[in-house]
């Protein structure tokens, strides 16, 4: 997926090039005309307005975003979180840190967890509300799990089937 993706922003780039060269040039001719004096300058500046909507998308910056960066990052960080949260020696800095790094919705007294911004989590509440009236099966309405379920079995034993 990731290889697709470059390979499309390589052919988006290329024929962005191609536009842009067909830009200059029509943008040359037209000011070649003028300056021969085929048409007046107000006519000029309206070709130019319409040459410059026309080819509006070849200025514009396509998004660099690299998804995949991104997602190595997060899981980074969620690895140095777990290491820095399940360490005893880490200290109350270095947790306020990692939390403040993973842009966390949450304040830690090292005793209390607070949700910083209620919104976000009531959006999701809301939204498996909605699903679930939407998809009944969405997620059970009552789990059990049997009693003799809860031990050790081996690699070939899975618990739940």
């Amino acid at each position: 997926m990731k290889d697709n993706e470059t390979a499309q922003k390589v052919v988006i780039e290329q024929t962005k090039n191609e536009r842009k060269i067909e830009f200059e040039k029509e943008n040359d001719n037209l000011r070649a005309i003028f300056r021969k004096g085929h048409f007046t300058e107000d006519e000029y500046l309206r070709d130019l307005d319409s040459l410059n909507k026309q080819y509006s998308d070849v200025d514009e910056n396509l998004k660099k975003a690299d998804w995949y960066t991104e997602m190595m990052e997060i899981l980074d960080i969620t690895q140095t979180m777990k290491d820095i949260f399940l360490n005893p020696k880490s200290s109350k800095q270095s947790k306020r840190e990692i939390m403040v790094k993973a842009s966390s919705n949450l304040i830690w007294d090292e005793k209390n967890l607070y949700i910083l911004s209620k919104k976000s989590i009531n959006v999701l509440v809301e939204g498996i509300k909605g699903m679930k009236s939407k998809i009944p099966w969405f997620e059970p309405k009552k789990s059990f799990i049997q009693q003799g379920l809860n031990e050790k079995t081996g690699m070939f034993l899975p618990v739940f089937f």
